[in-house]
Parts: C-alpha cells; sequence; structure tokens
C-alpha cells in the first residue's frame, strides 16, 4: 500500500512540475527589464541586488585595474 501512495505522490508531483515548466510559462508574457551600462571604460565585475534587504537594489563594484586603484 505504501508503494502504491508513494507512486500516486510521484505522479503528483510530476505533473504539478510538467505546468510550471512547460505551460505555465508558455501563457506567461515577455519580463521586461532595462539594460543600464553602469561604467563601459572599467575593468572588473559590477552586481546589482537587494545587498543589505532594504528591499532596494545596491550596486556592488570591483575594479582590479590595478592593485594600488583597488576599489571594494
Amino acid at each position: 500500500m505504501r508503494a502504491i501512495r508513494y507512486l500516486t505522490n510521484v505522479k503528483r508531483i510530476s505533473v504539478l512540475a510538467s505546468f510550471f515548466c512547460f505551460v505555465l510559462p508558455a501563457f506567461s508574457g515577455q519580463i521586461q527589464f532595462e539594460h543600464v551600462v553602469i561604467d563601459k571604460d572599467a575593468i572588473g565585475h559590477r552586481e546589482v541586488g537587494d545587498i543589505d534587504g532594504d528591499g532596494f537594489n545596491d550596486i556592488a563594484a570591483v575594479n582590479t585595474a590595478k592593485p594600488e586603484h583597488l576599489i571594494v
């Protein structure tokens, strides 16, 4: 009896996963975003995200052009 319950639960999960992975995205619209170049001439990494949890995006930048000019 446990095996039948297990297979039934696996089947339900498979159906739900298929719905969320294949059916739902087919009917959803495009995600809108805006591409903004922060510093086109800088060498390093730029990341945007809510670092401090205040609900606003923060920018983290690491420049590594020269060791004496390292900015974090």
